[in-house]
């Protein structure tokens, strides 16, 4: 199986440096712009299915690449949401990621906060399934910086680590071959 692993385009709490989470998010006009000519860009190539994160901010993406592609399924899925960031969600982002860091530190657990194993655990599952019913199909698959980490770190069998720093940018794009199904670790 081909997957096109797209992040969402960028959202007005993205450009004010918001944590989002669960949130649905509203596209900045930046925003827009981006899924334009990702959508333009994805137009000639062949694509078997979308699915997309429900959450609006991947729903919009997803729907915009969609136009060029009308005769394809858009399946919209919540294993694809972006981690659960709890009390953090609309906070600013640095607050969240000095916590994370102190919180590693003491091994704080912040209240309605998802982890790696948790969201690992929700995605392996969904992706082994796309495996098993799509193996020789190309799909597109909209979904968070989070989800995008752990989905590379286990398709490139790379440590998550590596990723943790790693710009993940809005409407950015992985071509990734998955042949087997993925384990959690």
């Amino acid at each position: 199986m081909e997957v096109l692993l797209v992040r969402h385009a960028e959202t007005e709490q993205n450009a004010r440096k918001r944590v989002q989470g669960q949130g649905h998010g509203k596209l900045s006009l930046t925003g827009l712009k981006q899924v334009e000519k990702l959508a333009k860009d994805l137009a000639s190539e062949k694509i078997d299915y979308i699915y997309t994160s429900d959450l609006g901010r991947c729903v919009k993406t997803a729907e915009t690449i969609h136009k060029f592609h009308t005769n394809k399924p858009l399946i919209l899925k919540t294993e694809l949401r972006e981690f659960k960031f709890g009390i953090f969600t609309g906070l600013p982002a640095s607050w969240f990621w000095w916590a994370r860091g102190a919180g590693s530190k003491v091994k704080i657990k912040i209240p309605g906060f998802e982890t790696t194993k948790d969201v690992t655990e929700r995605i392996v599952p969904f992706m082994n399934h796309l495996l098993k019913a799509h193996p020789n199909k190309r799909l597109v698959i909209v979904s968070h910086g989070g989800p995008i980490r752990i989905l590379r770190a286990l398709i490139e069998e790379r440590p998550l680590k590596e990723l943790l720093d790693e710009e993940i940018p809005n409407c950015s794009v992985w071509r990734l071959k998955v042949t087997k199904p993925l384990k959690i670790s």
